[in-house]
């Protein structure tokens, strides 16, 4: 849909690529992990994106550290 991800606020704070331009809320640090994984930290409320409900629900960025909930493999193609 060629938008940003943002933290969206209205949504519980799940993850949806709806806007148009990036802001303080489209913003995330990508930390490298051992073993070449990533954690993505939201600079909108500085915490980790985690895959809720067993990695059936929406991303949200709620954990304050990294666990096997939050770690994401970075694919570029």
């Amino acid at each position: 849909n060629a938008k940003f991800v943002t933290v969206d606020a209205t949504r519980q704070n799940a993850l949806i690529a709806s806007r148009d331009s990036v802001g303080a809320r489209e913003r995330f640090l990508v930390e490298i992990l051992p073993g070449g994984a990533i954690a993505l930290r939201a600079r909108a409320n500085d915490r980790y994106v985690t895959a809720t409900n067993e990695a059936k629900g929406p991303l949200i960025p709620t954990a304050t550290q990294v666990g096997g909930w939050e770690v994401f493999d970075l694919v570029i193609s």
